[in-house]
């Protein structure tokens, strides 16, 4: 991906009957920022240029909120702040442990988005107004990017399952950026049938989906953060129940998931959420 995007659309239809033409331009209002490393002295500024120079992505603990919301033709509904310089080393080792060491060399080049955004903390937005709302999050995406939200010294009195939670939320923004930016195509059986832009308060456990409003990409986030953050056992208990799941709707996008990735990607989806923390 470059460095600098400029993305121009255009539409030409030509009459020759009528002896007209008609262009439609629509251009995006950001082009794709460009970026500096290394953007400290500190020593693990060195892990991120080698890590740059090997994959060609950028990993960022300085940047603005503009650059943080930027995607392409709109902005996502979350409000990043700079990580602590303090902090990142942890967040790298973090990353290079529960995120990374799971993945083959050629899946993760193939998946892996353009940058990686350290964060002191993420804030949801509410989208129509963009007014803040309560909590943070673990980490969040977009098409070219995804962050993770504890590059602060919060971090340190994370409990295991708190540090779990945000493992699933980061392993979920990996595989949900890279199918919004088409690196990765989701399992076909898993979003058969459901319409998305339908999917409502009243209807959404009947397709499956944790939360609304839905997209195929913020689905694939929920159930992928789940799976990499519980073992079976726990998704047996909480998901895979009579209560929670009466017709076995989210069993089976579950299996869809697990077995689609394993068989075309050889990776198992479940044996992360079955792994301990490092």
């Amino acid at each position: 991906m470059q460095n600098k995007i400029r993305l121009l659309f255009v539409s030409l239809a030509v009459v020759l009957m009528l002896g007209s033409c008609k262009k439609e331009v629509q251009e995006a209002d950001n082009p794709q920022p460009m970026y500096t490393l290394p953007q400290g002295n500190h020593a693990f500024d060195q892990a991120i240029v080698d890590f740059h120079q090997k994959y060609g992505i950028y990993i960022l603990y300085k940047f603005n909120n503009v650059d943080f919301r930027w995607n392409f033709n709109q902005n996502i509904p979350f409000e990043g702040t700079p990580g602590d310089p303090e902090r990142v080393s942890g967040s790298l080792t973090f990353l290079k442990d529960e995120l990374f060491g799971y993945y083959t060399e050629d899946l993760f080049r193939k998946m892996i988005p353009f940058k990686i955004m350290l964060c002191n903390k993420i804030i949801p937005l509410e989208p129509s107004s963009g007014e803040p709302l309560e909590g943070l999050v673990d980490a969040t995406w977009s098409q070219s990017h995804i962050a993770f939200g504890h590059t602060d010294k919060r971090w340190d009195g994370f409990s295991e399952q708190q540090k779990k939670q945000a493992k699933g939320a980061i392993h979920g923004a990996f595989w949900a950026a890279a199918y919004a930016g088409n690196r990765i195509e989701i399992a076909p059986d898993f979003i058969q049938g459901i319409p998305y832009s339908y999917v409502r308060a009243d209807n959404y456990k009947m397709y499956g989906v944790f939360a609304f409003p839905a997209t195929a990409s913020s689905d694939l986030f929920d159930y992928v953060s789940r799976i990499t953050s519980h073992t079976k056992a726990e998704l047996e208990s909480l998901y895979f129940n009579p209560q929670f799941d009466p017709t076995g709707v989210y069993r089976r996008k579950y299996n869809d998931l697990i077995t689609f990735y394993k068989a075309n990607h050889k990776i198992d989806l479940q044996a992360i959420g079955d792994a301990k923390l490092h």
